[in-house]
């Protein structure tokens, strides 16, 4: 059971704030409309800017002709014009239905012309990779939102990137509307052009009645594995997650005032919740950030200053070997970075150690926060798009100091609203210390998968109470009675051997175990060949060369698992110099790094001729 004090507060949710999320950020930030909602390259736009843009976007919509239950198409970076949409989508009661622009060219057209709107919402830097979709589609007309629609104005009226010499290496900021128009033979609006749609339209007909259960937005998976799958969240979930980190609620510092870093790609779910839902409940400021890269997120931290930021192991890695052996940026300090946040995947011991250690030298959140606390130890947050990021553990390494932690590994905590079990392959609960699947009851949790429905019936389990449960779809482990839970790797990711199943994570405890060498291990089971292959990310700060260090591995691992197991096992050094791969999302790229090994031909047809 949750809490007397959080039913209260869902509670409350239901009878009085049954409204859609555009209409409670605005209640919320009524006295606030001076302060400041968003900071894009020196600029800064006030709430009550951000609010009279996005009805001017709404007002835009419904002369296109969009209503309540619309989809919404949109492909857009991380900019103001995509905070003004998701605002107005809610307003209008639509369906905000936000994409990545890598997908392969049918999956784009797929989810273009499902959604029926014969208009596309892009921005200039999101159109190459998309645009063959996109002359493809059934849809008629294109606005195109440029980066560089909210940079300052010289007195020519041209925009002006004060970050120039910075974001030319990754990304010029430059209005590439006129190629776009020569180059497609879609009819092309700019955001000029979209807002005037809506001169005529009056305020009365912006703002849909919407209620908590209406669905809301459409955001998809990180597809390191495969198809980033679509998931549909109501405005509940919204409305819920960023409820229960307010202060009154979660017991966490208030959040006023800070800067949060939006750079995760719009498609995900997490990026809503953290960086625009959260942030404008809490009456903060959103820093967003169009480019997405490992070798600009340094630049990033620099030129957005935020105060708090989610982001992944490999973007924390490169940011750490980056501090510690760049002779240019060894003396860099991130005084304002109170809340560095691993999110996306699993925080490896190692990993934890060396980024603690790297945020210690660095001086991370000591404008923020008073010693102990500043310099920070990294927080972990967790979850899926399915579920909703639902946990979070503020400062883990300064936590699991404190007594009640003190000798035992503390993991991810749940938000106050959600229930969190692990249970075995019967269905029961497992013991304190015991591996099984992690099941959650939450107001949070997703309608379903938008497209593949036929997945939903192996998503969702009812007990014997009739309550429903989302399956995570990760290996668990309960670390206490007080609700802490480890996410220890993807379900069915297992070794077969015969009758003999390990999941791959158990592998990966041992080899991990060794923080002083060993950064992070990656276990992929080959099924072709019975081969299980661990990929070894050396620490920067171990001394031992790999042939020495993979001695120790195997001798670690030989002491756990039999024989019949080794056999099978071989190890594998990760490359220093270019790292794990990865995805789009920032997380490891699986299919990349599975790749970079070749089964053994020899076993695979001896196993072929067995069987």
């Amino acid at each position: 059971m949750i809490s007397k004090k959080a039913q209260k507060v869902l509670n409350d949710l239901e009878l009085n704030h049954n409204h859609s999320w555009a209409q409670e950020v605005i209640m919320r930030n009524k006295n606030n409309l001076n302060g400041i909602a968003i900071k894009y390259r020196g600029v800064k736009i006030t709430y009550q800017e951000m609010f009279d843009e996005a009805t001017k976007y709404a007002k835009a919509l419904k002369a296109l002709g969009y209503d309540k239950g619309d989809e919404v198409p949109v492909c857009m970076s991380n900019t103001p014009e995509f905070a003004y949409m998701m605002l107005a989508v809610s307003m209008i009661g639509g369906i905000l239905n936000s994409f990545p622009e890598w997908a392969d060219k049918d999956y784009l057209k797929f989810i273009i012309n499902h959604s029926k709107s014969k208009n596309v919402f892009v921005t200039d830097k999101e159109y190459p990779l998309m645009k063959e979709a996109l002359e493809e589609s059934n849809a008629s007309n294109i606005v195109v939102f440029s980066v560089t629609d909210s940079l300052y104005k010289n007195l020519k009226g041209e925009p002006v990137d004060p970050y120039k010499e910075i974001d030319d290496k990754f990304y010029p900021f430059v209005n590439r509307i006129n190629e776009i128009k020569d180059y497609t033979s879609k009819n092309v609006m700019d955001v000029k052009e979209f807002k005037r749609l809506g001169d005529n339209i009056s305020m009365a007909n912006v703002h849909a009645c919407v209620s908590l259960y209406d669905p809301f937005t459409i955001t998809y998976s990180s597809g390191s594995t495969g198809r980033p799958k679509a998931i549909l969240q109501p405005v509940r979930s919204y409305m819920t997650i960023s409820r229960f980190k307010d202060h009154d609620v979660s017991g966490m510092p208030k959040m006023r005032n800070m800067t949060i870093l939006a750079h995760i790609p719009t498609y995900t779910h997490v990026v809503l919740t953290t960086s625009y839902s959260d942030v404008f409940f809490e009456q903060c400021t959103v820093a967003p950030e169009p480019i997405y890269q490992k070798e600009a997120y340094p630049y990033t931290l620099l030129i957005n200053e935020p105060n708090q930021v989610c982001s992944s192991p490999g973007f924390n890695t490169y940011l750490a070997n980056l501090l510690t052996f760049d002779e240019n940026w060894k003396h860099v300090k991130f005084p304002y970075l109170a809340i560095p946040t691993v999110t996306g995947e699993e925080l490896k011991p190692g990993q934890e150690k060396y980024f603690n250690k790297v945020a210690r030298e660095h001086d991370f959140g000591i404008d923020k926060l008073p010693r102990p606390l500043g310099p920070v130890s990294y927080s972990i947050g967790g979850g899926t798009s399915e579920s909703s990021g639902i946990f979070f553990t503020l400062f883990k390494e300064h936590m699991r100091k404190l007594s009640f932690f003190k000798h035992q590994e503390i993991g991810l905590q749940a938000a106050g609203m959600a229930l969190v079990d692990v249970i075995d392959e019967n269905g029961n609960s497992c013991e304190i210390g015991q591996e099984g699947m992690i099941i959650v009851s939450s107001p949070c949790n997703m309608n379903g998968y938008y497209y593949e429905k036929e997945l939903d019936k192996d998503c969702f389990m009812y007990d014997y109470k009739g309550n429903k449960w989302l399956k995570v779809g990760a290996y668990g482990i309960k670390l206490n009675n007080k609700g802490s839970i480890r996410m220890a790797g993807r379900l069915h990711d297992d070794f077969i051997l015969g009758d003999i199943k390990i999941p791959v994570f158990k592998f990966e405890d041992v080899v991990q175990k060794d923080t002083k060498n060993i950064l992070a291990a990656h276990a992929f089971f080959y099924e072709e060949s019975n081969e299980l292959v661990i990929f070894v990310e050396q620490s920067p700060f171990s001394k031992e060369n790999f042939k020495a260090l993979e001695e120790s591995i195997y001798n670690r691992l030989n002491k756990v698992f039999n024989k019949e197991v080794m056999d099978n096992v071989i190890i594998k050094q990760v490359d220093p110099s270019l790292g794990v791969p990865l995805a789009p999302s920032g997380k490891a790229d699986r299919k990349a790094l599975k790749a970079l090994y070749t089964p053994s031909l020899e076993k695979a047809m001896t196993l072929k001729l067995e069987k």
